[in-house]
């Protein structure tokens, strides 16, 4: 029998109390819960199929219940397998960092999904595609340099929510012009960077911002983009969102390019959309930095329409000094025309300079668009530039490319 085996082999005592112990276990405990509170409380080792007949009244081998064989002591480690394990700990460490560079939006990006998982149901009423004939245009709207945020004597959040609302009203109404004479049913939306102030680009730019970056790139500061979007998305049948991240964006220069808060904020305009109205993301074709590989997340590459291509920049990649730096600007185009990866635009958006303009640098047309802040002190003590607020739109067809461009005043 199971009582006399293991009485014989540890003793009536021994046995009695694995017994008792058993019997007293709380009910729905499991057999390797069981096996642990045994060897804790008696100090003996027992197999798990050992404790399973036990718990249920079964007989057991003798070699069910044994002694625990006593560890053998351990020799205390020399300084050099200190230092040594330190070394391996520390290059698993910076092995990890490496492999996970990016999985800080990434782990962004998964918390959003959870929090916007219930749709909204925004109602975006979706406009009829045009049965006018002609050739068909495409709407461009460049919008860059918002500088959300941005605290000056003319310029702040609501200024900034302002004159964005002040600027959808006069492309909707440029737009019903415009189809008076030809079908627009594209619209593609470029948004070129700085969309946030930002912190740390320069030494007192924390007394000019209203709220700090956690704000302004994950709470107030895409509700703007969103509105605008969704307005848009009024318009337009069919919508291209194409974005590259801006300056104000980056955390340090010693970090991962791609962890800009302009990425951040860009998926979270497309995933508040998303939820907001999921009708219209449909009709919403995306491409952000985080979409784009490591290496390419500042531009984007695409078609505008026809034979006409297009390539969207913020523009601190272009250096200059005293003023707008026009010979900067050929310098790099030109290598861009030609480069592997981005070669062949007609057309190419820029921001970062806060100064509209439009100019050919031989056969690609370069469009800086301003800004819709006014009053940078910064900007007007260091490079002497302090113009009008603006943003762009433009529209193209397949033929002749570039029809109509406009500066939207919103001073």
């Amino acid at each position: 029998m199971a009582r006399v085996t293991l009485a014989t082999r540890l003793g009536q005592e021994t046995y009695d109390k694995v017994v008792q112990l058993i019997a007293n276990l709380p009910e729905g405990t499991g057999i390797r819960a069981a096996v642990r509170t045994i060897a804790s409380e008696l100090g003996v080792t027992i197999r798990e199929n050992t404790v399973r007949d036990l718990m249920r009244g079964e007989q057991v081998p003798a070699t069910g219940l044994v002694k625990p064989v006593a560890a053998a002591p351990i020799a205390p480690a020399t300084p050099q397998q200190i230092n040594n394990m330190i070394l391996l700990r520390e290059n698993a460490r910076l092995k990890q960092q490496l492999a996970e560079r990016d999985a800080g939006w990434s782990i962004i990006k998964q918390t959003l999904e959870e929090v916007y998982a219930e749709p909204l149901n925004v109602v975006v009423a979706e406009p009829k595609e045009s049965e006018l004939p002609g050739a068909p245009e495409v709407a461009v709207f460049h919008v860059t340099d918002v500088h959300y945020a941005k605290e000056t004597p003319t310029y702040d959040i609501a200024t900034c929510e302002k004159r964005m609302l002040q600027y959808f009203n006069s492309c909707s109404e440029i737009t019903a012009l415009r189809r008076r004479v030809a079908p627009i049913d594209e619209a593609l939306v470029l948004l070129g960077g700085d969309m946030i102030e930002g912190e740390g680009i320069f030494p007192h730019q924390a007394w000019e911002t209203q709220v700090d970056l956690i704000e302004q790139m994950v709470k107030g500061g895409p509700e703007y983009c969103v509105n605008l979007i969704l307005s848009i998305a009024q318009l337009y049948p069919r919508i291209r969102v194409k974005a590259s991240p801006g300056n104000h964006g980056r955390p340090s220069k010693f970090q991962s390019p791609r962890n800009n808060a302009d990425s951040v904020f860009y998926e979270i305009v497309r995933k508040m959309v998303q939820i907001a109205s999921p009708e219209a993301a449909k009709r919403i074709e995306w491409d952000l930095p985080l979409d784009r590989i490591r290496g390419a997340q500042w531009y984007s590459r695409f078609n505008i329409v026809g034979k006409w291509e297009g390539m969207l920049v913020h523009g601190d990649q272009i250096k200059g000094q005293l003023g707008f730096p026009w010979y900067g600007f050929g310098k790099k185009v030109a290598g861009w025309r030609t480069a592997k990866d981005t070669r062949g635009f007609t057309h190419i958006w820029s921001g970062h300079f806060h100064t509209h303009a439009t100019f050919d640098l031989n056969d690609a047309t370069v469009l800086s668009t301003g800004s819709p802040e006014s009053s940078n002190g910064y900007a007007l003590e260091n490079m002497a530039a302090a113009g009008e607020p603006k943003q762009r739109l433009s529209f193209f067809n397949a033929r002749y490319g570039l029809l109509a461009d406009y500066a939207i005043s919103l001073g």
